[in-house]
């Protein structure tokens, strides 16, 4: 084989294994604990780290109908949009002595993150699956 062949040879190869890698990062991402840590970066200074919900900043979510009955579009606008009743202003206390959810900007969560978050919200964290701290 040529010094110009080979060059060519590795070229490809790397050419072909770069999106493969990624994708296999990618798939890593979401099924060796990125939804879980999302969520602990995320989520779990108000609701937990296993959803149980900290008073009185935050409901449980483990369980909890909203997560589990509500679509994921739903989900993805409380988290990025926050969630308050009309009459009450950030961080007042709201029903059941709770405090109102904060909105997560996009500068603090990508929509791809948003995505893998939601999904990890209705699955495998509804059934216990999340890594301990």
């Amino acid at each position: 084989m040529t010094k110009l062949s080979a060059i060519g040879l590795t070229t490809l190869v790397m050419a072909v294994s770069l999106p493969l890698h990624a994708q296999r990062a990618d798939t890593e991402w979401s099924a060796q604990g990125g939804g879980w840590h999302l969520y602990k970066k995320n989520c779990s200074g108000c609701h937990g780290f296993q959803g149980q919900g900290i008073f009185p900043v935050g409901v449980a979510l483990k369980g909890n109908a909203f997560v589990t009955g509500t679509r994921a579009e739903g989900i993805k606008a409380v988290i990025r949009n926050g969630r308050k009743g009309p009459e009450k202003a950030h961080g007042e206390y709201g029903k059941g002595g709770h405090m109102t959810m904060p909105p997560f900007e996009f500068a603090v969560i990508s929509d791809r993150e948003l995505d893998i978050l939601v999904k990890y919200l209705k699955e495998g964290f509804q059934r216990g699956e999340f890594n301990r701290p």
